[in-house]
Order: C-alpha cells, then sequence, then structure tokens
C-alpha cells in the first residue's frame, strides 16, 4: 500500500443517520482506463458475500482470491481494496453496520467467546461457504433489504450473523443452526438476552418473564421450533455456556455447574455427558 491515503467513505452517504443496519446488492467494475480499484476505509463495519463473478480482496500483509459464496468483514477504519476481475467484474450482496450498533454488541458480549469477524479483518474473516450456508446468508441480506432496522430489529440480525458465522467457522452442519432461521424476532431478541450467567442461572422462569408469556405458551413454541421442551432447550443453552466456561476459564465444575442454576453437580454432569459425549473435568483436560 505504501504512502497511498486510503479515502474514507462514509456511513450517512450510503442510508439514513438512524439507521444502524442497510443492505444493498453491488456490483464491482473498474472503470476502462483505472488500472486498479483504489483503497478504501470505511467508518462503519461491512459485510460482503460473493454472488457471481470473482476478484481478488487485499490488505497491507497480503490478499485472497475472492469467488461466489466467500464471505468477508471489513471492520472500521480498516483498510482494503478488492481488484474485480476484468470484464466481469464481480456482484455482492452487501450489509453496512453502524459502528453504535457494534458497541451496543460488544457491550453485551464481552464476557463471552464470541468471534468479532470485524475485529479480524477481511482476510481473516474470510470463509468460502458451503451452499446451504450460502443461502441462508443471502437470504439475510434479503431481508434486510426490505426491513427497516430499528434497534431491536437491528440487533437480532447481527446477532443472528455471529451466531451462524461461528458455526461455519467451527465448521457444523448446517442443520444445526437452520432451525434459528424461522425464529420471530421478539423470541430471537429474548434467546440473546438468556445467554447471560445471571439469566441462565434463573432458568425457565427467567426466559418466561422476558418473553412475557407463559411456561404453557413457552413450551409449545420449543416444541415447535426446538423439538423439546424449554426447560430443555434452556439446559442445551447451559451445556454451551458451560463448554465455553470449560474451555476459557479456571472456575471449577462445581461452581461453574451452580452459576448455571445447577445445585446438584451429578446432574450438570449427566447433562454435560448426554449433550458432549464425555464428563465437564475430561472435556475440560482434553
Amino acid at each position: 500500500m505504501g504512502t497511498e491515503t486510503p479515502p474514507i467513505h462514509l456511513f450517512e452517504q450510503l442510508c439514513s443517520s438512524d439507521e444502524d443496519l442497510h443492505a444493498m446488492r453491488y456490483h464491482w467494475a473498474v472503470p476502462r482506463g483505472v488500472e486498479r480499484a483504489p483503497w478504501y476505509m470505511r467508518n462503519y463495519a461491512l459485510v460482503g458475500i460473493v454472488v457471481a463473478g470473482s476478484g481478488r480482496i487485499h490488505q497491507a500483509h497480503g490478499n485472497r482470491p475472492l469467488e461466489p459464496g466467500d464471505l468477508y468483514v471489513v471492520g472500521p477504519h480498516q483498510a482494503y481494496r478488492i481488484d474485480p476481475s476484468a470484464g466481469e467484474g464481480m456482484v455482492e450482496m452487501r450489509v453496512l453496520i453502524r459502528r453504535r450498533l457494534i458497541r451496543r454488541i460488544r457491550q453485551r458480549y464481552a464476557s463471552e467467546d464470541v468471534v468479532m469477524p470485524w475485529d479480524l479483518g477481511p482476510l481473516a474473516s474470510h470463509r468460502a461457504l458451503e451452499e446451504s450456508h450460502l443461502q441462508w446468508f443471502t437470504n439475510w441480506v434479503g431481508d434486510l433489504m426490505d426491513l427497516y432496522s430499528d434497534r431491536l430489529t437491528a440487533e437480532a440480525f447481527v446477532t443472528g450473523f455471529l451466531y451462524r458465522y461461528r458455526q461455519v467457522e467451527r465448521h457444523r452442519s448446517p442443520a444445526e443452526f437452520n432451525k434459528l432461521t424461522t425464529l420471530p424476532a421478539w423470541l430471537r431478541a429474548v434467546l440473546v438476552e438468556m445467554n447471560t450467567l445471571p439469566n441462565l442461572r434463573g432458568g425457565v422462569e427467567v426466559f418466561a418473564r422476558l418473553a412475557g408469556r407463559s411456561r404453557r405458551h413457552l413450551n409449545r413454541l420449543c416444541q415447535q421450533y426446538f423439538q423439546c421442551t424449554s426447560t430443555a432447550y434452556i439446559n442445551r443453552l447451559r451445556m454451551e455456556r458451560a463448554a465455553r466456561e470449560l474451555r476459557f476459564s479456571d472456575v471449577s465444575v462445581e461452581m461453574l455447574a451452580e452459576r448455571l442454576g445447577f445445585s446438584n453437580r451429578s446432574y450438570f454432569s449427566k447433562l454435560f455427558t448426554q449433550a458432549y459425549g464425555e464428563s465437564p473435568g475430561r472435556y475440560r483436560r482434553k
């Protein structure tokens, strides 16, 4: 990149100032007579999904090819350049994420092991999506094009993106998370709220309070979307949180069970073994 100064492409030029999210279809093409595309640096995060054509994405320390089905994320003030292939150019589905929304999401998950792909840079965040994954992400952008992004909607959409990005990163089967794509926005928002230690500790009672629904109603919803009771689903969230804590913290198994609302360590260990195929202690050592 040398001494070249990347131009700043302002968020306000692309969507109204009261929006936290903005989605679009974008066609890259280098004008005739121009040797290559310029460097860019933006004051918002950008999610790009290649749907047609090809090109190459550059950062100061390297570059990667871009093909249909590729996803990348550029964070605020990260310099990059995209060179579309000569002739055909490149078509993307794009989502722009304003910094104030990024700050809210970061604060919410400050104590979690959630990967924030806009922190990684476009080369490190690059993922080649399988067909079923690609379908979800392009539908995600399409839904955003038709929906005004108020605060609740914007946060629900971004946390949904982060969840699915994590599944792609962990190479899980799409069948394990595609069930969440049909959830009502209010229920997705409640599930985001549930994924904190105090709320997981409170269990179904907190779930019902946050949702403003009866336990009977929640049981019907969980049977519809997850094929289990609300208690079983909350225990599933608890086990996922337990696995993260066992990998990334030194908290004892006894203390972890208590933090997640289990007074009986044996029951906690039984549920964890059913979910992960081994005891909490063995999972941590492994």
